[in-house]
């Protein structure tokens, strides 16, 4: 694995595309319900090839000539559970699938840019790239690809297809409906909490498109009728969302604190232990190593299981439909569900092991 030392130099390889801005990116994402709307035969081949996933799998029928050849685009830390599930459970897919493939790493940084380094992806010319995030850089980066048609592109954790690129689409987008799973939180929340209960909400100030979970549980809460008593917006930190619950909490001034990330709710947890009288709860989303203890504790209410190995599953069966010259859908959305803290320890662990069935991360 390499790791790619990102500056902000973006001009020699991106020269002649369009740039997708910053600022409107959000306008250009469309719904699943959108979507279909537009391309109404998607969504039997999304069925189906849902049930793909859900089977147990079917080595690849025809003969290659030579391996495939993928490349991944990954952010962050290797063992973050998104990156080591689609690594992990991808490679033992594709090894129950029997496809002769090779695998390249790169991880990079968000919004930086190394020219060099792009243009050696570029020059390796992989048959599929798999991309786990989109900001105004990597976008740059991709619609070039696209325009050219080479590799075949594939969103990981991205279920909202881009209108603009509606000419020129990627292979396949992979993710979660993010709306429906907030539209699901708010509704377990307002039965969950008193109707006067204290809600403050931390969004984060700085993500990918937008992040849809924040302006989803505004949106949700606003049309339900449940006021949030105080609105904060703060940098994506574990850091700075401790300093910010401890603040509330000494103050004794809310019930229940949203986070709309994993790294504010790991901050906000943190912050809860430190106040164990004041009955504080907050929500997670399924990315903590203190998951499980945060669940039991009652430190979070709720927590969001992402089904990930779905996601890497779908990466590999969509790379066999192709080989095998199959239509593949454009749009696969994973499952995901609602966990909550009154559940006992082991029925927990049973939930976590099943999500995660081939890559074997632990929460």
């Amino acid at each position: 694995m390499r790791r790619l030392p990102f500056t902000l130099f973006v001009i020699a390889i991106i020269s002649g595309c369009m740039p997708l801005q910053a600022a409107n990116v959000q306008s250009f994402t469309m719904d699943s319900s959108h979507f279909y709307s537009l391309y109404p035969e998607q969504q039997a081949l999304s069925d189906q090839f849902s049930a793909t996933v859900n089977s147990p799998p079917t080595p690849v029928d025809k003969p290659q000539r030579r391996p495939v050849q993928v490349t991944m685009l990954l952010f962050g830390r290797a063992q973050t559970l998104k990156n080591h599930s689609l690594v992990n459970a991808f490679q033992r897919r594709m090894s129950e699938l029997k496809i002769d493939y090779r695998l390249e790493t790169f991880y990079g940084q968000r919004n930086h840019y190394d020219a060099a380094e792009y243009a050696k992806l570029k020059r390796s010319r992989p048959d599929y790239l798999i991309i786990t995030e989109l900001d105004i850089v990597q976008s740059r980066y991709v619609e070039q690809v696209l325009r050219e048609g080479h590799p075949k592109v594939m969103f990981y954790d991205m279920a909202t297809p881009l209108s603009n690129w509606q000419n020129h689409p990627p292979f396949m987008y992979i993710g979660f409906d993010k709306v429906k799973i907030v539209n699901m939180l708010v509704s377990y929340l307002h039965r969950q909490l008193p109707p006067h209960a204290r809600i403050a909400a931390f969004l984060a100030d700085s993500t990918a498109l937008g992040d849809q979970r924040c302006d989803a549980f505004l949106d949700a809460m606003a049309a339900i009728n449940r006021p949030i008593q105080r609105i904060q917006t703060m940098e994506n930190s574990v850091q700075r969302a401790k300093k910010a619950a401890r603040r509330l909490l000494a103050a004794n001034s809310v019930d229940f604190i949203f986070s709309c990330t994993q790294n504010i709710s790991d901050g906000v947890a943190s912050a809860i232990q430190a106040f164990p009288s004041a009955g504080v709860k907050t929500n997670s989303w399924g990315f903590s190593s203190n998951e499980l203890s945060n669940l039991t504790s009652q430190r979070t209410l709720v927590s969001t299981l992402f089904r990930w190995d779905d996601l890497a599953i779908a990466v590999a069966e969509g790379i066999k439909g192709d080989l095998e010259g199959e239509t593949v859908p454009k749009l696969y959305i994973a499952q995901a569900s609602l966990i909550s803290s009154d559940l006992d320890a082991e029925s927990l662990k049973l939930l976590i092991r099943r999500a995660y069935r081939y890559s074997g991360a632990a929460l």
